[in-house]
C-alpha cells in the first residue's frame, strides 16, 4: 500500500526532529523561501524566520491583506473554553511560551536558560505570578497593578504579538541560534516587540530607553520633590534624553575620554552589525561634554550581568554561544528584562557598579 505525504507533513516531522516548538496549529509560508544553509535550520524555511522578514519581527508582523498565517497561533474552531483571541493555550503568555520557554537544548529561550545552565535566577520580571512593580508608585515605594494575565504580569503587557505600535527599532547583543550569528539579517535592530504604551501607561514612549522603564517604574524617576532616586535621564529632566541607542560611549575599550554617541547594542562592522561592547558601562572623570547636562540611562546600571572593567580597560564584551552556553562568555546571558543571574538586573554588583562611573579621585 502507497502512502502519500504531503510537503507540509514533511516540513513538520522536520521541525519535530530538530527540535523546533511546534504549536497547536502551525502554518507554513504563503511563498516559498530559499533558505540559507549557513544556518542549517529548517526553521529558516517556515515563515518565522523568512528571509524576506529583515526587520526582526519573526512571524509577528509583515502580513499581507490576504494573509494565511493566523493560523500559525490561532485556532478558529477548538480554542479553550475561558481561552483569549481563539488561541490554543488559554492565555498569551502561554501562548508566547510554546515557542520561547526555554526548554529545547536546554534553556534556549528567554525564560529557563539561566537554570537550564545549572544556576540560580536572582531577579526575573514573573509572568503569571505577580502583579507587584517595585518603585511603581509615584512616591517611590512599591505598588500593585492590574496587569493582562487575570491581573498578574503577562508577555502581553509589554510586547506586542502583532508587532502594531512598537518602540523604534534600536540594535541589540542577545546571541541567536545560527553558526555566524547574524540575527537572519545584515541589520540587527528590532523593536523587540515593546509596545509604546505597557499596560497602565497613559504617554506612549517612542524609543526605548529610561522613559519606557517607568512606564511601569513611575517612581524610579529624577525630578524636584520626587524620592531620593539616582538620577536617570529621561523626559523628566531633559527635552531630549539618550537613550539605548542613543547614550554616549567609550570610543573605544582603551579610551580614557573620548567619548561619541551610539547603541548600547552592537556597532557596525562594515555592512553588519556584529560588534559587541560593554563601552556605554562606564563613565569617564571629570565628564565629557556630552555627559554635560545628562543622567545615565536605566540600562547603563540594569542589563544583563557582566564584567564591566573601567575607563581605560574596559572589558571586552564575547559571545561565541547562544543561551549561556559559554561559561566565559562576557555577558554570558542576553535576557534583560526578563531575568538575571545578578539581583535588580543590576550590571555588576556593590561597589563595582558604583566606580564604573565615580573613581575615587571624585568621591568627597
Amino acid at each position: 500500500m502507497k502512502v502519500k505525504v504531503c510537503c507540509a507533513q514533511i516540513a513538520l516531522l522536520t521541525l519535530i526532529a530538530m527540535g523546533c516548538s511546534v504549536m497547536s496549529a502551525v502554518a507554513f509560508p504563503e511563498t516559498s523561501y530559499p533558505g540559507r544553509d549557513e544556518y542549517g535550520d529548517t526553521c529558516w524555511y517556515t515563515n518565522c524566520h523568512a528571509v524576506s522578514n529583515n526587520d526582526g519581527t519573526g512571524p509577528h508582523g509583515n502580513y499581507s491583506a490576504t494573509s494565511n498565517v493566523c493560523s500559525l497561533c490561532h485556532t478558529v474552531h477548538d480554542a479553550p473554553t475561558g481561552g483569549v483571541a481563539l488561541l490554543p493555550e488559554p492565555t498569551v503568555t502561554g501562548m508566547c511560551l510554546m515557542c520561547h520557554d526555554g526548554t529545547g537544548s536546554p534553556g534556549s529561550g528567554v525564560y529557563g536558560a539561566i537554570i537550564g545552565r545549572g544556576l540560580t535566577v536572582s531577579s526575573e520580571h514573573s509572568v503569571n505570578a505577580t502583579n507587584v512593580i517595585p518603585g511603581g508608585d509615584i512616591g517611590g515605594g512599591d505598588t500593585t497593578r492590574d496587569f493582562s494575565e487575570g491581573g498578574v504580569l503577562g508577555c502581553g503587557d509589554c510586547h506586542t504579538p502583532h508587532g502594531s505600535r512598537t518602540v523604534a527599532r534600536f540594535a541589540g547583543e542577545r546571541s541567536r541560534n545560527s553558526t555566524k550569528d547574524t540575527f537572519r539579517n545584515a541589520e540587527l535592530r528590532s523593536t523587540r516587540l515593546l509596545k509604546q504604551l505597557p499596560t497602565g501607561a497613559t504617554t506612549p514612549v517612542v524609543e526605548y530607553g529610561s522613559d519606557w522603564c517607568m512606564a511601569c517604574h513611575a517612581g524610579r524617576g529624577s525630578w524636584i520633590g520626587g524620592p531620593m532616586n539616582h538620577p536617570v535621564d529621561s523626559k523628566l529632566t531633559t527635552s531630549a534624553p539618550y537613550v539605548y541607542d542613543r547614550v554616549p560611549r567609550m570610543s573605544s575599550d582603551t579610551a580614557t575620554v573620548d567619548q561619541v554617541v551610539g547603541s548600547m547594542g552592537r556597532i557596525a562592522d562594515g555592512t553588519e552589525w556584529r560588534v559587541r561592547h560593554n563601552r556605554a558601562f562606564v563613565m569617564p572623570w571629570p565628564r565629557t561634554v556630552l555627559q554635560a547636562g545628562h543622567a545615565p540611562i536605566c540600562m547603563q546600571c540594569h542589563e544583563d550581568a557582566r564584567s564591566v572593567g573601567a575607563v581605560g580597560a574596559v572589558a571586552s564584551a564575547t559571545v561565541s554561544t547562544p543561551n549561556g552556553t559559554t561559561a566565559t562568555d562576557n555577558p554570558r546571558f542576553q535576557n534583560f528584562p526578563h531575568e538575571s543571574t545578578n539581583p535588580k538586573f543590576l550590571v555588576e554588583v556593590g561597589d563595582d557598579l558604583c566606580t564604573n562611573c565615580h573613581p575615587t579621585e571624585q568621591l568627597p
